[in-house]
């Protein structure tokens, strides 16, 4: 939304309007936009990406955001960019790389950005969720190959293959296991020659 000279943003949800608000407190735009914009009672304000309390007054062209209190379901804690590395010990570029991937994000008008930490955290969590693709030397350590004194870990597995007990899948040109075949290839050892 543009704003006209003098106008503020306000949003909650989906409803957005720029009204006429500066040098008003955050309680008073809370109360006489609740009806209209659906702004929940526990509610935090958020003034151009920042946290701020009812008591805060608005300057002009200001964006003011209304979002549900951490432990409802909703957001959690709005994280600033630097907030969000710290917790997660990345740098700026892997960063911009997760942005860049679909990292959820709340763009404000001012152009800040604040990411919601119950989205985050999920999101975080399948985006580095372990490949069920193992390569080789996993495959080899997942059937602990290296430990039992084989003098060619790597070519047993190629065996294995060749046989038809164990099967590859290939990608572009090279060859990983599933970590399920694994276990399949596994359970065939165990209930052939149960010990």
């Amino acid at each position: 939304m543009v704003l006209t000279s003098g106008r503020c943003v306000v949003i909650s949800g989906l409803g957005e309007i720029a009204i006429e608000v500066t040098g008003k407190t955050v309680r008073f735009v809370r109360d006489a936009l609740r009806s209209i914009l659906n702004i929940p009672d526990a509610s935090r304000a958020f003034v151009n990406g920042e946290a701020v309390d009812d008591g805060y007054i608005l300057g002009c062209e200001e964006s003011i955001t209304f979002m549900k209190a951490s432990g409802e379901k909703g957001l959690g804690e709005l994280l600033t960019p630097n907030e969000l590395m710290a917790r997660w010990q990345i740098d700026e570029s892997h960063y911009r790389e997760l942005v860049s991937n679909g990292l959820p994000s709340h763009w404000f008008h001012d152009g800040t950005v604040r990411h919601p930490e119950v989205a985050v955290d999920d999101w975080l969590r399948r985006y580095f969720e372990p490949s069920d693709l193992l390569t080789e030397d996993e495959a080899i350590r997942r059937l602990r190959l290296d430990t039992i004194n084989i003098a060619n870990p790597a070519e047993t597995l190629r065996r294995y293959r060749d046989k038809g007990l164990l099967r590859a899948t290939q990608v572009s040109k090279r060859l990983f296991y599933r970590a399920s075949e694994i276990d399949r290839f596994l359970t065939m050892l165990t209930e052939s020659n149960p010990r």
